[in-house]
């Protein structure tokens, strides 16, 4: 389900113009989409009805905790841009106070830099007990605490803001003892200042049915913005647009409760989740002015494609300085690819300079024509601009692919973490995400020099790759492809050279390497943290992985080089690894799975199951066995080998150095799968999770039992 207001008369009118007064508010780090929101709080209470009290039994599903028997949202966007207030009303009733004791407890965040409200929220509730005894909880309920006060450079909400002049406070409010039976009323009002071009709102609860739901949307009245509102999995909702008022309403009866599972891609993948976007029809150039573009509803996509470009366009220079430093950056290179690589190897550690910069992700306040220029990123260092910003250095890597002689674009992208990627929803929601396309030999090629996380040219994480991108065109709608990774290039490789004593004790070297996606995942936890505090991080991880071994001699390697595996190095030792009887040692040799388990636990599943990326797992292992032991039996677990799903093993034994040699390959390229398809999906992990956890015994005093290499078993 798909709404575009205004529609004009063909379709959508995009004007350039200038001004240079107009003042909007940069954040650094990520401004936040309101969780929970509603009606006025001045408001009078619905009295509960007697049959409401009265009734003991869930109208939708049997033995939920609760239903929401009434769910409002009001979204006013009357004020937008400048700020979002969203209302919400949500009418309980409980059937098992413990159960729904979650729903008890509400919570918001406000937030405010040197003053300024940049979020507030209202929270207000009332308490109708079976007995018809009412209690309401308003202002004198609310506990307020302050989570973030000019906080440290190296706390997590520093890291994502980074402002000494930032305060967030958590407003919290908790619903009295609550009877089976009662009904429970609760507002909470959310106003976001400033608040983003695309806001998502879950229209399911998790583990709590809806009887009805109402969902209001009214416009904005600035005539600067083409408004869309996209239902994603819409087949329980209806939806009708006032085009008169603007409003857009969208309602639903009988909706039932959402549930989280292992591998569901997230909510909005699953549940009716509105996905609203605004996209500007007039906006502001320092190159360009009287620029007017009228589109069809044949290229929907073209006018999100239009701004983008227009937007790109005023940030990429090729100064004299550019082309000079591309010309120093390339003249070594021996062939286009080179030459690329070395441009986004400069700007990415041109980036990762700045962003360890302290007060890296600040709060700017800039005029819509203030711009950076290429030159002072180049030299930010020196210049120090006041609204650098991340951004700036993906306008720099093109402005330099551009000056050596490149076709350089900006490619918007979907986030599959957000949401999934429909591209008849044309949206700038479902595409949030920028790098610079880069043609080279006649293919594209991608560079992201400002991600958070080094990565390669041509690499993008896995929440961009697999659904293509859109060309940041001048009046053009132009996807190109971008690939899935495959699954040989995000490995996690397991060396291991143990010996296994008589005691049980197993102890040895071992190393595990990253690359890929799996790399950026361990990047992402250890990058810019301090040497001793990346070894704590890391140790408590193999920890959990090892429990109860012991760990240590541990180093990390090329954490902040996405052109080299991270590797973890380490000496382990598990006491008790061998279970002891009488004149035999049990033991498994997949000593890396050891306490792992099958991924899927639930017979029955809901929801498709999607993996983030394909990616392989790779065992290597020496195991020295103790003197006067000898393998009792000869036979491997059987392996699985597939296109899709592959999983092969292969136990050997080598008389000269009273050694076993196990090699353990798993390579998975599945991407996604209906719920149809999840017994077969089960079923094949949780035989993978018995082969490793397959057990081999030792028997003392025996001849040999193994005389050459024992390969696994042909797949049943």
């Amino acid at each position: 389900m798909h709404i575009m207001l205004p529609f004009g008369g063909r379709g959508p009118v995009l004007t350039i113009w200038c001004k240079a007064s107009l003042t909007r508010l940069f954040l650094g780090g990520a401004l936040f989409v309101a969780a929970m929101l509603n009606a006025s709080a001045k408001e009078k209470w619905q009295k509960a009805t007697a049959s409401e009290l009265t009734n003991m039994t869930p109208a939708l599903e049997a033995g939920a905790a609760a239903e929401a028997l009434l769910w409002k949202i009001k979204v006013d966007d009357s004020s937008f841009p400048e700020s979002r207030t969203v209302d919400e009303y949500i009418r309980y009733k409980v059937f098992d106070p413990q159960r729904a004791d979650h729903l008890m407890r509400l919570s918001q965040q406000s937030i405010s830099y040197d003053g300024t409200e940049l979020r507030d929220a209202e929270i207000s509730a009332c308490l109708t007990l079976p007995d018809g005894t009412t209690k309401e909880f308003g202002s004198e309920s609310l506990k307020e605490r302050t989570i973030v006060k000019k906080a440290a450079a190296d706390s997590l909400v520093q890291q994502i803001f980074g402002a000494p002049g930032l305060e967030m406070k958590e407003r919290f409010l908790a619903v009295g003892t609550v009877e089976p039976g009662s009904v429970v009323e609760v507002r909470i009002s959310v106003t976001e200042h400033y608040p983003r071009l695309a806001y998502y709102r879950q229209l399911q609860m998790n583990e709590v049915p809806v009887i009805k739901l109402e969902y209001l949307h009214s416009a904005a009245s600035e005539d600067r913005f083409s408004r869309s509102l996209s239902v994603l999995n819409s087949k329980l909702v209806e939806w009708k647009a006032n085009k008169r008022t603007g409003e857009i309403s969208v309602w639903g009866n009988n909706l039932p409760s959402i549930k989280q599972e292992p591998f569901d891609g997230g909510a909005s993948y699953y549940a009716a989740t509105t996905v609203l976007s605004y996209t500007q029809l007039k906006t502001i150039s320092t190159k360009a002015a009287d620029r007017h573009r009228l589109f069809g509803r044949d290229h929907p996509w073209a006018p999100i494609a239009t701004v983008m470009n227009w937007t790109a366009e005023d940030h990429i220079t090729v100064t004299r300085k550019v082309k000079k430093t591309a010309a120093e950056l390339t003249k070594n290179a021996g062939s286009d690819l080179e030459k690329a690589q070395c441009i986004h190897n400069f700007v990415q550690k041109l980036f990762m300079q700045f962003a360890r910069q302290e007060g890296k992700n600040r709060v700017v306040m800039m005029k819509a024509t203030d711009r950076v220029s290429m030159d002072e990123v180049i030299d930010f260092e020196q210049t120090k601009p006041d609204q650098l910003l991340s951004s700036d250095f993906l306008w720099l890597a093109a402005s330099l692919y551009r000056a050596a002689g490149f076709r350089a674009e900006v490619l918007m992208l979907p986030n599959q973490r957000i949401a999934p990627f429909l591209r008849n929803i044309p949206s700038r929601a479902l595409l949030e995400d920028l790098c610079v396309a880069v043609l080279i030999d006649g293919a594209w090629q991608y560079s992201l020099p400002n991600s958070k996380v080094p990565q390669s040219f041509n690499w993008l994480p896995w929440e961009n790759q697999g659904f293509g991108g859109l060309l940041a065109l001048d009046s053009k709608e132009d996807f190109i492809d971008v690939p899935f990774s495959p699954a040989s290039l995000s490995r996690i490789k397991n060396v291991g050279t143990l010996r296994l004593e008589s005691d049980g004790t197993l102890s040895g070297s071992c190393q595990i390497s990253f690359t890929g996606h799996d790399a950026t995942r361990v990047r992402h936890q250890l990058q810019g943290q301090k040497t001793e505090r990346q070894t704590t991080i890391a140790r408590k991880n193999l920890v959990r992985q090892f429990a109860p071994a012991e760990v240590s001699s541990l180093e990390i390697e090329n954490i902040d080089d996405p052109g080299k595996p991270v590797q973890i190095s380490f000496f382990l030792r598990w006491p008790g690894y061998a279970a002891m009887a009488n004149d035999r040692l049990i033991f498994r040799p997949f000593v890396f799975r050891a306490n792992e388990h099958p991924p899927f636990a639930a017979d029955e599943r809901r929801n498709a199951v999607y993996f983030p990326y394909k990616h392989e797992e790779t065992d290597t292992l020496t195991l020295a066995l103790p003197e006067g032991y000898e393998v009792e039996a000869k036979e491997a677990p059987p392996s699985s080998p597939g296109e899709i799903l592959s999983y092969e093993i292969q136990i050997g034994y080598n008389h000269k150095t009273h050694a076993l040699h196990i090699q353990r390959d798993f390579k998975s390229s599945l991407i996604s799968a209906n719920a149809t398809s999840y017994p077969m999906i089960k079923h094949w992990y949780d035989a993978i999770s018995t082969c490793d956890q397959h057990s081999l015994v030792l028997k003392k005093n025996e001849t040999p039992a193994l005389e050459q290499p024992s390969a696994s078993s042909p797949a049943l």
